[in-house]
């Protein structure tokens, strides 16, 4: 896979465009799952995954999860030269994985119950 940066920022940009021109499902799915993570990764997940491997089959790649994997990676290393990329991939992100909100409860650090651990 010989991606440029200007070719990713096309394939996010339509996997985008394509979760919501066309697929009112994937806003229902969105809705449906809320802030749930495991609702999330089973009906949001597939939906923003098939999307997005329909895009890249329609740039000449294989559609399959093998080039899939490797878009990804090479976007993760592309975006460091390119803000704009590192936005849209963000976007993008935001849209399959839900906003985590974590609680750090007092008393309750990975450590603190692990006295032999300390250092």
């Amino acid at each position: 896979m010989n991606l440029g940066i200007a070719e990713a920022k096309v394939i996010l940009r339509e996997t985008i465009d394509s979760l919501f021109s066309k697929n009112e499902q994937f806003q229902a799915a969105i809705d449906e799952a809320s802030n749930d993570m495991l609702k999330y990764m089973r009906v949001v997940f597939p939906l923003a995954t098939r999307a997005q491997m329909m895009v890249l089959a329609n740039h000449g790649y294989t559609g399959q999860g093998e080039d899939l994997v490797r878009f990804t990676r090479t976007v993760k290393d592309l975006e460091k030269h390119d803000s704009e990329l590192a936005k849209l991939n963000n976007e993008f992100r935001s849209l399959v994985m839900p906003p985590m909100n974590v609680v750090r409860v007092p008393g309750s650090g990975p450590l603190e119950h692990c006295e032999s651990l300390r250092i």
